[in-house]
């Protein structure tokens, strides 16, 4: 859905909560092959770096943070929560990293699946939002189920 859409799933109680998010750019993916989680060589995960520049409508990102952490009442809540969307470098960028340890769905702008994305790209993406805490924090984690590359590729790309 243009503009971001939280999903099913998205009541209190639910272990993770769908949403879409408005076309970003795509910045350090590792989508075709897996790389190692630092601290942990053993865990390998797919992952990428949405880039939303300012004036991006990130509400539904926002409402699929806080149904995760709703999800997670009745438990101890953390000392500290860490939050998901962080500030990019540039003014009003807001970054989300988003990993998963299945390879994500990578689709063209026709549907076609595609091998591997380029960073730059301008994407949307289909993440689920989930809580997590231990060692007295916490926060909201996103897991990368699919992306959608909204651009056309150059043709010297599209060659490859």
């Amino acid at each position: 859905p243009p503009g971001g859409a939280v999903g099913p799933g998205a009541g209190p109680g639910a272990a993770s909560v769908a949403v879409t998010t408005p076309p970003a750019i795509l910045a350090w993916p590792a989508l075709a092959v897996p790389v190692a989680v630092p601290g942990d060589p053993g865990d390998r995960r797919y992952r990428a770096t949405l880039r939303f520049p300012a004036g991006s409508d990130l509400t539904a990102l926002r409402e699929a943070v806080a149904a995760a952490r709703a999800a997670r009442r009745g438990q101890a809540v953390p000392l500290r929560w860490h939050d998901p969307l962080r500030p990019g470098r540039a003014a009003g960028e807001v970054l989300v990293r988003a990993t998963a340890r299945v390879r994500p769905g990578l689709v063209d702008r026709a549907l076609a699946p595609v091998a591997d994305m380029p960073a730059g790209a301008r994407v949307r993406a289909g993440l689920r939002a989930r809580a997590w805490a231990h060692d007295g924090g916490g926060g909201v984690t996103f897991v990368l189920c699919h992306l959608q590359r909204l651009d056309v590729p150059p043709a010297t790309e599209a060659a490859r």
